[in-house]
């Protein structure tokens, strides 16, 4: 074997052992500075025919959609060529992502003791049942069970076993990834691309209740909890015009993932554009003095972000709006169907003026920043009045706000709306159906006892 020889770069180390060229970023090849650099070395590699080349992740911390691609990129060049690229000192985010988004099998680790787990082979005419027994996480006697409940309710097996506490979540979706050959993962920060995630809106990812991972070449690494929504897979391809690579992952890390990969801050576009003229604030008859409101607050941009920010929760059907400031930040939260969902983060300057601006709706003193505040906002959107319950609470950076949104219109709801499964709402009609006797709705504030 020749001598190792060694090139350097401003940005990357090009050094050669024998027919082996080694490639070490020394800036992050997420940016497009570094990843400039690095295609230039790979153009120079195949400029030279070093066609087998390894790329030192040393300092490479996580990838995004950009680097995913120029790999497959390069390894599509080079193996042309006669060659193939390698990756060393992967660090075990980069082995998720390459695992979830399949590119383990075409890109592999020069490193062989760093290779990511392949992706679970199906379990040839097996059931989830079959498999939860054979790990022993499940009996006989309450597959049988569930089978029953499953034929009189016609709910899936997953759901059932977890509604039924048997087995948890995570336990059923590593089952259903071995069964479908399907990657399941630990979804947190750096496992999903948020430009990837801008794909598709906040609002469907969270309706759907799935989040974009990668797209890599028109195909769209999507986590879900149920590889089984068809129709969901499909409005997403729709919308992205990507075809969508299922991941299977826990719903509440999908929620909580949702959350950071939506959150932006500043005035948003989204919300400034969509200010229409269906909003009305209902002033309440109480004289009141505006000589000393900010300047800023009076300002119709801090109006129209505040109209906005009610009108989008009405839209979306939130049951609350937190306003909440923090070191360095603020943030604006909805909660929908009893979770909060970070909607924007509006520059920290701002949360004085946006709370002043609410205090005048609800006729408050915006003089009072030291003591507790409750009033009552009324506005007309939507063609329909809404009422706001408005609290605030001195703390440390600032105010909180809290807005219980009051919409009459999604108050009260049929039954058949309620959400319970068929076998929950039959037994519901039943005991509603006997001339006596008593039902107890109880839960903690805002759990839906009125509803």
């Amino acid at each position: 074997m020749d001598a190792a020889r060694t090139m350097e770069s401003v940005d990357i180390v090009h050094s050669r052992n024998g027919v082996i060229t080694k490639l070490t970023p020394r800036i992050s090849i997420s940016d497009t500075e570094g990843l400039q650099a690095l295609k230039a070395s790979i153009d120079h590699c195949l400029k030279n025919w070093e066609t087998r080349v390894i790329l030192d992740l040393m300092s490479a911390q996580l990838f995004d959609s950009q680097v995913l691609e120029a790999l497959v990129d390069f390894q599509e060049r080079l193996s042309k060529a006669g060659g193939w690229i390698k990756l060393s000192n992967a660090n075990a985010l980069v082995r998720e992502i390459l695992y979830l988004t399949g590119l383990n099998h075409s890109i592999a680790l020069a490193d062989s003791r760093d290779e990511p787990a392949p992706p679970a082979r199906p379990v040839s005419k097996s059931r989830l049942g079959d498999i939860l027994i054979a790990q022993e996480l499940i009996t006989s006697e309450q597959i049988e069970e569930a089978i029953e409940l499953q034929r009189r309710s016609g709910l899936r097996m997953g759901r059932i076993i977890q509604e039924k506490g048997w087995v948890s979540e995570q336990h059923i979706l590593e089952a259903l990834a071995q069964q479908l050959a399907l990657p399941f993962v630990r979804l947190r920060s750096g496992l999903y691309d948020p430009a990837a995630a801008a794909v598709i809106p906040a609002d469907v990812a969270r309706r759907l209740k799935v989040l974009p991972l990668f797209k890599i070449r028109g195909t769209l690494s999507l986590a879900t909890s149920d590889p089984q929504a068809m129709a969901s897979f499909g409005e997403v391809e729709e919308r992205s015009g990507c075809r969508v690579r299922p991941v299977l992952a826990r719903q509440e890390d999908i929620l909580k993932a949702s959350n950071d990969a939506y959150a932006h801050g500043g005035f948003s576009g989204a919300f400034m554009d969509e200010i229409a003229d269906d909003f009305e604030f209902v002033e309440n008859s109480q004289p009141d003095d505006y000589s000393a409101i900010d300047e800023l607050a009076a300002g119709s941009p801090v109006i129209n972000l505040v109209n906005s920010i009610i009108q989008q929760a009405v839209h979306d059907g939130a049951s609350d709006i937190h306003i909440e400031p923090s070191r360095g930040k603020s943030r604006i939260r909805f909660r929908i169907d009893g979770l909060l969902y970070e909607i924007m983060s509006p520059k920290p300057e701002l949360h004085p003026a946006l709370v002043s601006r609410l205090k005048v709706m609800a006729n408050l003193d915006i003089a009072e920043r030291r003591l507790p505040q409750d009033g009552r906002i009324q506005v007309h959107t939507h063609g329909r009045s809404v009422d706001l319950r408005f609290s605030s609470l001195p703390s440390l950076y600032g105010e909180k706000v809290v807005l219980r949104v009051l919409d009459k219109n999604q108050a009260i709801l049929d039954i058949n709306r309620l959400g319970m499964s068929e076998a929950t709402l039959n037994s519901f009609r039943k005991l509603l159906q006997r001339s006596y006797g008593l039902i107890l709705v109880t839960g903690p504030t805002g759990s839906g006892k009125t509803t």
